[in-house]
């Protein structure tokens, strides 16, 4: 009989078609990032405020611990709207903010979001600044999007100064829920048309350990069991249910991970 990893090996996340940058373009254009910042469901809110939440508490680990003789530069890899860096401008107001996206129609809408943030429109896995430049990179809900994620990670690096900082998050592929619909013997797909793929947690730990940045903190974000979707309409229910995230952290929906380059 096999045993628990050779089992949870076998579960693997099926791969997705590529998308062009004009894709990105139009669904950008067809869903906001408002939609999950304000979505009249208060489960899916509270995720996105977690999320932010948890990158906005490990930047403060890393300022409050570490003396700066200049002023912080923080770029916001795959930047979207602009909701990471606008929360990120109120909370820390002397960062220097830049952030990057391929997607026009979504660095028009963070320009408006955060007039004073340096936006660039480019690929994330070739991007236009010179190496070691960076104190502290977000990469958040990217890296599940893109073919070559050890490129991405490469690519990070090489812009970031020695002993700075990454944070990334990314969604769980191997949730609660989707462990207990293989054990059941129902098909598991990935629920987000655009992704290309979504981790395990060590899948996603092994990845980063290629790149050598040097895991300082995890964590996860939200929590789903199957058929109770109908729980998140609930403020009450879903705060207990997400709590089901620091008791079995490896299976919450979304992990944000706190790291450091050599």
């Amino acid at each position: 009989m096999p045993n628990k990893s050779e089992k949870f090996s076998r579960f693997k996340c099926p791969q997705q078609r590529v998308f062009i940058p004009e894709d990105i373009d139009k669904f950008a254009k067809e869903h906001p990032q408002i939609e999950f910042y304000n979505s009249n469901i208060f489960g899916v809110r509270f995720l996105h405020e977690g999320r932010i939440n948890s990158i906005l508490d490990f930047i403060s680990r890393v300022t409050d611990n570490l003396s700066w003789n200049h002023r912080i530069k923080l770029i916001d890899i795959g930047c979207g709207d602009g909701y990471i860096l606008k929360e990120i401008k109120r909370e820390f107001p002397n960062f220097r903010l830049f952030g990057i996206d391929l997607s026009e129609t979504r660095l028009k809408r963070a320009e408006k979001l955060v007039p004073t943030a340096a936006l660039n429109k480019g690929d994330v896995q070739n991007m236009p600044f010179n190496a070691e430049v960076f104190d502290i990179a977000i990469c958040s809900e990217v890296i599940e999007h893109i073919r070559d994620d050890a490129g991405l990670l490469r690519e990070i690096r090489r812009i970031l100064k020695p002993r700075s900082f990454l944070i990334l998050s990314t969604p769980n592929f191997y949730t609660f829920e989707n462990n207990v619909k293989r054990i059941l013997g129902k098909e598991v797909k990935i629920s987000i048309p655009d992704h290309i793929r979504e981790y395990s947690y060590n899948e996603l730990i092994k990845r980063i350990h290629t790149v050598r940045f040097k895991i300082i903190k995890f964590q996860s974000i939200g929590f789903y069991i199957p058929k109770m979707w109908s729980f998140f309409r609930s403020k009450v229910l879903t705060k207990i249910l997400y709590s089901f995230a620091r008791l079995l952290p490896k299976m919450g929906r979304i992990f944000v991970i706190l790291m450091q380059r050599s």
